[in-house]
């Protein structure tokens, strides 16, 4: 064979052995790219519980501050009821005062 016979072959197997180099690693990287896509998914699944979670608490939420409204306002008619027995009571002593 010629030199440049020689030479054609070795560039040929020059360039075969980098293709398949070239396609084991794409061949890595889509193994790496479905084991990232299944621990995206899992985090995604994980998210969305986190999601209802957080939904639940805001409701809960919302219910005590609905209920500590509901005690703030009954507290404060029983201290306006207070108030008035208070007042009640100190008439009935001057009464009882003015009559004895």
């Amino acid at each position: 064979m010629s030199n440049w016979k020689w030479l054609v072959l070795a560039l040929g197997a020059v360039g075969v052995c980098a293709a398949v180099k070239t396609l084991n690693q794409i061949k890595r990287q889509a193994h790496w790219m479905k084991k990232q896509h299944i621990t995206m998914q899992q985090q995604l699944t994980a998210m969305e519980g986190q999601v209802g979670q957080m939904e639940s608490a805001g409701k809960q939420t919302d219910e005590l501050i609905k209920h500590a409204s509901q005690q703030a306002a009954a507290l404060e008619r029983s201290a306006e009821f207070a108030e008035l027995a208070t007042k009640a009571s100190e008439r009935a002593d001057v009464l009882l005062h003015s009559v004895g």
